[in-house]
């Protein structure tokens, strides 16, 4: 009666000792899994904030971004307006602002001729890297000749149309202006010029192949921050021209990254790293792999046995005789040096030379073929049949090795 509560009490006990530090050491891996991934996507939402992205935008404060050129040009005491559009642009020029248009590729070449009538009501425009169609729409008599690497090059044009640059990081497409006289390029290269500018109806127009000069990442260069202050310091009203887009069906090729959101892009990337943990977790779980010893060995005599009685509960004489039959016809073949595919008149034959037996005897032994009128041919049909025939194809197997 006493050891039945000490039994109950040590269940009791046992039951309890799965503790809180037991559960977490036990699913620790996929705790962190979780929590990794929980952390990656607290960092991407951090980095999807709500501040814009992209190549030569003035709000954009990342590497390709031209927030910082746009921000110094606002405490020099000058303007800078974005415009995401050619009609949010239109209510924005003034005959004293510096028209800057990047992105140009986003306008359709139908709508080409407002963005030169827009152009033709500012005081001053640069055009970066602007596409065929707007360069001859908005500056026409300037044609894109090639292009070049993007390096540090010389500037070799008076100071002032370089911005006061002696060199700076350029290149991208090359321009060339025959049919405009007075027109200056700067940054050579064989082909054509990086930078052009020229006066059109008394107004400046600058063109450049390249915007990197703009971007927040090369303004740690002395001479690429002086020669895009300069350009943009040519008014104090800036009005920066990125457009948006055009919707999809509109003619315009659109990139694959233009129509995917941002947060589709980040979550497919956390996923996609959830998925590599999990796999790399359970790939370490399963361990390497081992060879391990079989439970039991099964020897080749206890097979036959076992074949043997296989046959015997199924009454298979049949086929325990072409069984026979074959294992003596491979062994004879082997023995008179016979292809492996030698034909059964040609076996017998050959057993026939060798052992001087009738051909139709050795037929019947091998192949079962019943000579007509042979006595004690019958195909075997029991126990003791069978072991006779089996004796009478041992018996011919050594008349041809002893031959």
């Amino acid at each position: 009666m006493s050891g039945a509560p000490s039994t109950d009490v040590r269940d009791a006990g046992t039951a309890r000792s799965v503790t809180l530090r037991d559960w977490v050491a036990r699913w620790r891996p996929l705790i962190l899994i979780v929590a990794g991934v929980v952390l990656l996507a607290v960092v991407f939402g951090l980095l999807s904030s709500s501040a814009p992205t992209g190549r030569l935008d003035p709000e954009a404060p990342d590497r390709e971004g031209s927030r910082a050129v746009a921000e110094i040009h606002r405490e020099r005491g000058g303007r800078v307006d974005v415009a995401r559009g050619l009609e949010q642009a239109a209510g924005l020029v003034t005959g004293d602002s510096l028209l800057v248009v990047v992105d140009g590729g986003n306008i359709l070449p139908d709508r080409a001729p407002e963005l030169a009538e827009l152009a033709g009501g500012a005081g001053a425009v640069l055009l970066v890297e602007p596409p065929p169609h707007l360069l001859s729409a908005v500056v026409p008599g300037v044609a894109e000749t090639g292009s070049t690497p993007v390096r540090t090059r010389a500037a070799r044009c008076p100071a002032g149309a370089a911005g006061g640059a002696a060199e700076a990081r350029m290149g991208g497409a090359l321009y060339t202006a025959d049919e405009l006289p007075g027109a200056v390029g700067c940054f050579p290269a064989q082909g054509g010029a990086a930078l052009l500018r020229a006066e059109l109806a008394g107004r400046p127009v600058t063109v450049l192949g390249t915007g990197e000069p703009l971007q927040n990442g090369r303004l740690l260069t002395a001479d690429d921050a002086a020669l895009a202050l300069n350009l943009l310091g040519e008014r104090e009203h800036v009005v920066w021209l990125i457009p948006d887009p055009p919707p999809p069906g509109s003619g315009q090729p659109v990139p694959l990254d233009a129509l995917i959101p941002r947060e589709v892009v980040l979550g497919a990337v956390q996923l996609g790293i959830g998925v590599v943990l999990v796999a790399l977790w359970r790939a370490r779980r399963l361990g390497p792999v081992v060879a391990e010893r079989l439970p039991v060995v099964v020897r080749a005599s206890e097979t036959v046995e076992g074949r043997a009685r296989l046959y015997r509960s199924r009454r298979a004489a049949d086929r325990v005789v072409e069984a026979l039959r074959l294992g003596a016809r491979e062994r004879l073949r082997a023995r008179l040096g016979l292809p492996a595919d030698a034909a059964a008149a040609q076996l017998v034959r050959a057993v026939s030379a060798r052992t001087g037996r009738p051909g139709a005897e050795v037929d019947a032994l091998l192949y079962g073929s019943v000579p007509p009128g042979a006595a004690g041919t019958a195909e075997p049909s029991d126990d003791a049949a069978l072991v006779r025939f089996a004796d009478a194809l041992d018996t011919l197997e050594r008349e041809v090795r002893r031959s």
